[in-house]
């Protein structure tokens, strides 16, 4: 099968695309280790270079000849399956590309609203073609018009089922051909069009006797199936099924799709094939699922998802939970994350009414886990299905009184709690008590840097710097060299990262710069793609945010979006284009406000909420320094809001200080008001210990007092703080702060 594909791909007039045939064969399920070595980039990588690659395939053949793509059943179309046609959506509106998607009128997708897709509302056929199609299943000869009549009334003009009537009429003996015209054998009263669909295939099927058994196992097998799979299932001789075969597809029951050694076949409709199904009774359908289910189970190779569908059927719960199982972490291998969770609930519906001994809730437990790591991974951190899978997952695990299970059900739930500023805290105090009681560093290390970033966002910053040391001295690179495969990031380095923040609210900038430095290169040492863009993302604040670098954090966050592209590492990409007009607007370069306004367009649409209160303070800032008053207000506003709402206090004195100069950008006598602001803002970072928050907001104030000829009163306030710093007379709050104070 390997051969064949690459046959395919090889048959490309501009020759094969760089790993096309590894990826493609992943994506049919073909073991391909052995040819092609394994992939160990990460999950999302491979979905999008999947994705990518089919639809390049799907240009190469457009610079061939033009191409009609049809996607039919779409109401039961797969996630990803969708995902592909929105992607190839945005590019195949200047090919030569013919793409028709039939479904039933309840189908609903949002690619239905792009502009490019025109939606048709298909009814039932006129009485015209109704007839036109009769006379094409009859030959062209002539119905007698009373059970044209009948039919077209029975079928109320749904076309299969037309079809399906007019031959269950001539095939009934009751009708005769003479000189191109059936004509009744009997009397009309003593004839009788089926009812239904099913009606009318029970009666032809009772008509094929010798095929109805095989039509049945075929229906159970499902709309399409491969001979290969019927002969087991069936036992016939080979000759003898291949005769049975070719009547199903002279009796236009089966469609032959492929022919030669693994012959495929297809039923003609969805609806003959549920009708063929239903006419079975219970007690058989169980018993030739469970069959099917050990057919499939001896010849392997049948996707996970297909033997759970067939065993659970057959009330094999034991082995369908098993198979979703498998179906789910074999869809998060691939990227298909939609499938994934689908897969994780249906296994999660079993266990759940297999029993609630302590085998199972285990199993359980570890179902929801999987299903939250999932969830990140398509959803988001702060999606509530997040939340709620670890939130279960949490409670067993408390229930079955298991460490090793309470611990990344916890730190899954405070991941999710703390992106979407949902009382986090206790999750990581739960997390910091537990692990301590473990006899084992790593653990430690996470929960001593989860509690540090509950503590620096509750601005109690030395707290928090003390928890980052104790967090980084833990570190052992032996040791703990896997343990950012537990937990998404490498603890080290996100704490030190942390901990550079820390140091530069509390006023030491020289210190904050050489610890960003260095958990930079912790982080590039792990040759870890998450933990990098993590560390970049941060450093990329930390000089943009703080210490008001343009260079170095434009530098940072293209790196960071670089990596976040080629990786599909959402949660870092959707900051990244706002910090990246940060940095923009810090060396007057064009762009900025365009990079900065879509990234809050996407921070308004996330779930994600943790930073809002600081990106949009920020970003209130630039739109005053525009003279956007009206943007700027609006800004500062929801920044407000947003404080409010996370309680993420170390940020609240420049909340105050930027509100103070969107005020009087706006309107230069709102002095007082301004003033109001500016010293809440020291207050507040002076009780914090936040020492570089509070030389902000008193240089501005200072500046206030000393338009209003107050130099002294100005240099008074200024002078003490300034006084304060020991380092980081480089950095531009200081410089700006040192030069007021001379001209005062």
């Amino acid at each position: 099968r390997l051969d064949k594909l690459e046959a395919l791909l090889s048959g490309d007039a501009n020759g094969p695309i760089e790993d096309d045939s590894a990826l493609l064969a992943q994506l049919l399920g073909l073991d391909c280790v052995a040819r092609y070595g394994s992939d160990t980039s990460p999950v999302l990588k491979q979905r999008k270079r999947t994705l990518t690659t089919l639809i390049q395939r799907l240009e190469r053949l457009t610079l061939q000849h033009p191409v009609l793509w049809l996607v039919e059943d779409a109401h039961w179309i797969d996630p990803t399956t969708l995902d592909l046609i929105d992607l190839a959506l945005e590019k195949i509106v200047g090919w030569p590309v013919f793409l028709i998607i039939t479904a039933r009128p309840n189908f609903a997708a949002p690619l239905a609203s792009h502009p490019d897709v025109k939606r048709l509302s298909i009814g039932r056929l006129a009485r015209k073609s109704l007839v036109a199609i009769v006379r094409r299943v009859a030959g062209d000869s002539v119905l007698p018009e009373m059970l044209v009549n009948q039919i077209l009334t029975r079928t109320d003009g749904n076309p299969l089922y037309v079809e399906e009537m007019t031959k269950a009429v001539i095939e009934s003996g009751k009708v005769e051909k003479i000189d191109g015209t059936y004509v009744l054998t009997g009397s009309i009263h003593d004839f009788g069009v089926p009812a239904t669909l099913s009606d009318s295939l029970m009666e032809r099927l009772e008509r094929l006797s010798d095929v109805k058994e095989l039509v049945q196992m075929a229906a159970v097998i499902g709309r399409n199936l491969d001979q290969g799979t019927l002969a087991d299932l069936s036992a016939l001789p080979p000759q003898d099924l291949a005769n049975l075969l070719d009547r199903l597809v002279s009796a236009e029951l089966l469609f032959r799709a492929s022919a030669g050694g693994e012959a495929t076949y297809a039923f003609k409709h969805a609806l003959l094939r549920d009708a063929a199904y239903e006419s079975m009774p219970r007690a058989k359908r169980i018993k030739l699922h469970q069959r099917l289910y050990e057919v499939l189970v001896a010849r392997g190779g049948a996707d996970p998802e297909i033997r759970a569908h067939h065993a659970e059927i057959a009330g094999l719960n034991e082995a369908a939970l098993e198979s979703w199982e498998e179906a789910g972490r074999s869809a998060v291998a691939r990227s298909a994350f939609k499938e994934a969770v689908a897969a994780f609930k249906a296994a999660i519906r079993l266990c759940s009414g297999l029993g609630t001994n302590f085998r199972l809730a285990m199993r359980e437990q570890q179902l929801y886990v999987q299903m939250g790591q999932a969830l990140i991974a398509g959803e988001g951190y702060a999606d509530r299905a997040t939340m709620l899978a670890f939130s279960r997952a949490t409670e067993l695990a408390d229930a079955i009184g298991a460490p090793d299970l309470q611990l990344p059900a916890l730190y899954g739930l405070w991941a999710s709690r703390h992106v979407a500023v949902q009382h986090s805290a206790d999750a990581a105090e739960r997390f910091f008590q537990i692990a301590g009681a473990q006899n084992d560093h790593g653990t430690q290390m996470v929960g001593l840097r989860m509690m540090a970033l509950e503590r620096f966002h509750a601005a109690r910053l030395q707290e928090a710097l003390d928890l980052t040391d104790r967090s980084i001295a833990l570190y052992r690179p032996q040791a703990h060299g896997d343990i950012k495969l537990r937990f998404g990031s490498d603890p080290r380095v996100v704490a030190g990262q942390y901990r550079a923040w820390c140091l530069w609210h509390l006023g030491k900038a020289d210190k904050a710069v050489e610890q960003m430095e260095q958990s930079l290169a912790w982080a590039r040492a792990s040759e870890h793609a998450n933990t990098i863009s993590v560390a970049l993302h941060s450093a990329a604040v930390t000089t943009g945010t703080w210490l008001r670098l343009g260079e170095p954090a434009e530098r940072m966050m293209r790196e960071t979006l670089r990596l976040s592209e080629e990786m599909s590492l959402v949660h870092t990409g959707t900051w990244g284009g706002y910090f990246l007009g940060l940095a923009l607007h810090r060396q007057g370069k064009d762009g900025a406000r365009e990079q900065i306004e879509v990234g809050l367009d996407r921070m308004r649409r996330n779930r994600d909420k943790r930073f809002n209160h600081l990106h949009f303070s920020c970003a209130a800032e630039i739109y005053a320094d525009l003279g956007c008053h009206e943007e700027a207000a609006a800004a500062i506003d929801y920044a407000f809001v947003a404080l409010h709402e996370s309680k993420d206090n170390v940020y609240a004195p420049d909340l105050h200080r930027v509100r103070a100069r969107v005020m009087l950008a706006a309107d230069a006598g709102r002095v007082d008001e301004a003033q109001a602001h500016l010293q809440q803002a020291i207050c507040i970072a002076r009780a914090q210990g936040g020492l570089a928050l509070e030389l902000r907001a008193a240089t501005d104030l200072a500046a206030l007092l000393a338009g209003r000829g107050e130099k002294d009163q100005a240099a008074d306030l200024l002078r003490p703080v300034y006084a304060s710093f020991s380092e980081g007379f480089g950095t531009p709050d200081v410089l700006d702060a040192g030069t007021l104070l001379g001209e005062l």
